[in-house]
């Protein structure tokens, strides 16, 4: 399910439920609008699919919010009062590009786990850090497509870093079904993130 933030109140992931913290924030609210339909709405599928099932929760944090979520500390500390599993937060904004008009994407990420080593915990941050791209950039006039296109790359990255973080945490069925729904994912839409090359 999705749900979206209309209060001040931080919803919380249920005790069932794996729980994807979105908060991306907007440069006005024609960006804020445009993210929402042609980015954030997509990452509902993830609910839908039959290779995943019903266990996921996705927390879309309203835009006020999304803004003050620039650090890794105010992301942790949105990611724990919403009782979340991983977040990805960072910015949407329209920039002028080679006097083109342009769509920038920063992305940033912080998955929750049981406690690791330092080598364990060093080579998730890297995984993590290859699955999510830090930036993608689009022209305005191919928006919708590419738009579509990002989301896909944001499931493609939640489904695996959840599976990583649920097979350290010692969950091996769950951690078991993400990894093949995100291989399976791969396959099927031939998508292939740059960052997948060392994964």
């Amino acid at each position: 399910a999705v749900v979206w933030v209309l209060t001040n109140r931080v919803p919380r992931t249920p005790k069932d439920k794996v729980g994807l913290v979105i908060a991306l924030s907007a440069d006005d609210e024609n960006q804020e609008r445009q993210l929402r339909d042609d980015f954030i709405v997509k990452l509902q599928r993830l609910h839908d699919r039959e290779d995943i099932g019903s266990s996921l929760e996705v927390l879309v944090m309203p835009n006020w919010l999304s803004a003050r979520t620039r650090t890794k500390e105010a992301a942790n500390e949105v990611l724990v009062r919403s009782r979340g599993h991983m977040i990805v937060y960072g910015s949407a904004k329209r920039r002028t590009v080679g006097g083109q008009e342009t769509h920038v994407l920063e992305l940033e990420g912080q998955v929750r786990h049981t406690p690791v080593s330092k080598d364990v915990g060093d080579e998730m941050a890297k995984d993590f850090r290859a699955a999510l791209p830090s930036r993608l950039i689009f022209p305005d006039n191919n928006s919708v497509f590419s738009f579509a296109a990002s989301s896909a790359i944001v499931e493609l990255a939640a489904v695996y870093v959840i599976g990583l973080a649920a097979f350290v945490s010692g969950d091996v069925r769950y951690a078991e079904r993400m990894l093949l729904a995100a291989e399976g994912q791969m396959k099927q839409t031939r998508l292939r993130p740059t960052g997948f090359s060392r994964i």
